[in-house]
C-alpha cells in the first residue's frame, strides 16, 4: 500500500479521499438514519398533540407517518402495498373501529392497484387476464344492469364496491403481481401473519369473555363462520413454511404448524362453527391424498382424537348446535332455502337486484317468522343468493368464475406433473386440500359470496397459471442454481 498524502488513500490508478473512506455514504446513513428517524417521531408526536387532545392522535400521527415512508418504498416495489392490503383485509372485524378498517381496508387496495398500474406503465408490462376474471367482470357488469329493477339501489352499491374491491385485490393483483417462486413466499408469509393474528385474537377472547356452550367464544365482532373459514383459508401459509423449507429449520417450522393446528381446530370447536368445523376436518382427511401433506393428515386426526378423548368440553358448543334444539346439522336453513327458491321462482331470469335479496324475501318469510320468531334473512347459500339477486344470468357468470379457476388450477397441475416441477407438486398439494375443505363450509354460509376468503380461494387457484410459463426446469449441477437457494430447495 502506497503512502498517505494529502488525506489521500492512494491505490495505482485511483485516488480515495480519506473522509469517504471512513465514512462512505452508505455508513454514514446507517448510523445517522435511526437517529433522524427517532428526532422526526418525536417531532411528529409533539405536534399531534397541537392537532387534537385524543390519546391517539400521537397514534394517528405516526401511522401517517408510516404510511408515507410505506408509501414512497412501494413506489419501487408495488407488491408491498398489495401485501399490506391483503393483511388489512383480514384483521378481525373490532380490532378496529368499522370506519377506520372499512376505510384502511379500500385505501389499501386502490394505494395497491395505482402502484400496480405506474409499474405497467413504466415497464411496459402484460396485464394477465384469466378466465376467472374475465367471468367476474362479467358478472358485476351484469350486476349493475340489475340495479335498475333494485328496491334499494343503495344496497346494490354497497354490494357492488364490495365485489369490486375483491376482484381489483385477489383476481387482478395477485394473479398479476404473484409470478414468481419469492411472491408465491411472500405472499405465503403475509397469510401466515394474517393466520397468528387470528388465532391470537380468538386466544385473547377465550382469556377475556370465558367460554358458555350455548354461545360459544365470540372473536370480537366476527361472526364464528367467518372466522373459522379465515382461519382455514390462512392456514396455507403456516403450513408453506414448512412445506418449503428442508434442512435444520424444517423441524421447527413443522413444530409450529402443529401448534397452529391445534390452536386453530380448539378456536373452531369453541366458536361453534358447525361448517368450519366440518370443512377442517374434510381439510385433515384430504392431506391422506398427498405425500407432501400426509404429515399433517396423520398428526391432525391425532390431535383431534386427543383433544375430544382429554378435553371433550371443548366441543360442547358444537354437539349442542349440531342437536335439534340448535336447529339441526343445518342450523335451521331448509326453510330459508325453500323461502329463497320461492323468490327465485318468482325472479328466475334477472333476479331482484344485486344486495337486495335479503329485503326480497321478506314476504316469504312471513309464515317462518311468526313460527320461528326471528329469522335470519340471508340464504346461507352463495348459489340460492346470487340467482335470486341477479337470475340465470347472474348466476352463470358467477358460478363461471369458480369453475374456470378449478380448470386452470388443474389444467396447471398436470403440466407441472409433466415437467416433475416438485416445488409447484408441493403448493398443488396444500393448495387443493385447503380449497377442498373449505369449499364446503361456503357453500352453506351466509354472505360467503362476497367474502374475502372465497375470492382467496379463487386467487390461490390462479397463481399456477402465471408461474408455470415462468418456471424453470429443476435441473442444476448443485441443485441450487437454477431452482432458487437455501430453503426453497427442491432437494
Amino acid at each position: 500500500m502506497k503512502a498517505l498524502t494529502d488525506n489521500r488513500l492512494e491505490i495505482p490508478g485511483k485516488q480515495i479521499p480519506m473522509s469517504q473512506r471512513h465514512f462512505s455514504r452508505k455508513t454514514s446513513w446507517r448510523r445517522t438514519g435511526p437517529i433522524v428517524a427517532a428526532v422526526a417521531g418525536s417531532l411528529l408526536a409533539g405536534a399531534a398533540f397541537l392537532v387534537g387532545s385524543s390519546p391517539f392522535s400521537a397514534l394517528a400521527i405516526a401511522g401517517l407517518g408510516a404510511a408515507i415512508v410505506f408509501g414512497i418504498g412501494s413506489v419501487r416495489r408495488p407488491s408491498w402495498a398489495l401485501y399490506l392490503a391483503i393483511l388489512v383485509t383480514f384483521i378481525p372485524a373490532g380490532l378496529l373501529p368499522n370506519s377506520v378498517h372499512s376505510l384502511m381496508n379500500r385505501g389499501s387496495v386502490v394505494l395497491a392497484l395505482g402502484l400496480w398500474l405506474l409499474d405497467v406503465i413504466a415497464r411496459r408490462q402484460r396485464i394477465v387476464w384469466t378466465g376467472a376474471l374475465i367471468f367476474m367482470l362479467g358478472f358485476i357488469g351484469w350486476s349493475i344492469v340489475t340495479l335498475l329493477w333494485a328496491g334499494r339501489a343503495s344496497s346494490g352499491i354497497e354490494r357492488l364496491a364490495q365485489y369490486a374491491t375483491r376482484t381489483i385485490l385477489f383476481l387482478l393483483l395477485v394473479t398479476n403481481e404473484i409470478d414468481t417462486r419469492d411472491g408465491v413466499n411472500a405472499l405465503m408469509n403475509v397469510l401466515a401473519c394474517s393466520a397468528w393474528i387470528l388465532v391470537i385474537a380468538g386466544i385473547f377472547a377465550v382469556m377475556t369473555q370465558g367460554y358458555q356452550t350455548k354461545t360459544g367464544v365470540q372473536v370480537l365482532d366476527t361472526n364464528i363462520n367467518n372466522y373459522a373459514v379465515h382461519l382455514l383459508m390462512t392456514m396455507p401459509g403456516v403450513l408453506w413454511q414448512a412445506l418449503r423449507t428442508d434442512g435444520s429449520e424444517k423441524s421447527l417450522l413443522v413444530a409450529l404448524s402443529f401448534v397452529f393446528i391445534a390452536s386453530a381446530a380448539s378456536l373452531v370447536a369453541l366458536g361453534g362453527s358447525r361448517g368450519g368445523s366440518i370443512s377442517f376436518i374434510v381439510i385433515l382427511l384430504l392431506f391422506w391424498l398427498w405425500k407432501p401433506t400426509q404429515l399433517w393428515g396423520r398428526l391432525g386426526i391425532v390431535i383431534l382424537v386427543v383433544a375430544i378423548a382429554a378435553t371433550p368440553f371443548l366441543f360442547s358448543t358444537l354437539v349442542y348446535r349440531f342437536t335439534a334444539s340448535a336447529g339441526g346439522s343445518l342450523g335451521g336453513r331448509v326453510p330459508i332455502w325453500q323461502a329463497t327458491w320461492d323468490l327465485i321462482n318468482d325472479h328466475l331470469f334477472v333476479g331482484v337486484g344485486i344486495g337486495n335479496a335479503n329485503e326480497a324475501i321478506l314476504p316469504y318469510l312471513g309464515l317462518l317468522v311468526s313460527i320461528m320468531g326471528r329469522v335470519e334473512r340471508s340464504s346461507h347459500s352463495p348459489v340460492l343468493q346470487i340467482w335470486a339477486e341477479t337470475g340465470l344470468i347472474g348466476l352463470t357468470l358467477y358460478i363461471g368464475v369458480l369453475v374456470s379457476a378449478i380448470v386452470t388450477f388443474v389444467r396447471c397441475y398436470l403440466r407441472s406433473r409433466r415437467t416433475n416441477e416438485k416445488y409447484l407438486i408441493r403448493y398443488f398439494a396444500l393448495v387443493s386440500c385447503v380449497c377442498g375443505g373449505a369449499l364446503i363450509s361456503w357453500n352453506i354460509g351466509g354472505g360467503m359470496e362476497y367474502d374475502p376468503s372465497y375470492f382467496l380461494l379463487l386467487a390461490l387457484l390462479l397463481i399456477p397459471a402465471n408461474l408455470v410459463p415462468q418456471a424453470v426446469p429443476d435441473i442444476s449441477i448443485d441443485d441450487h442454481t437454477l431452482v432458487g437457494a437455501g430453503t426453497d430447495d427442491d432437494g
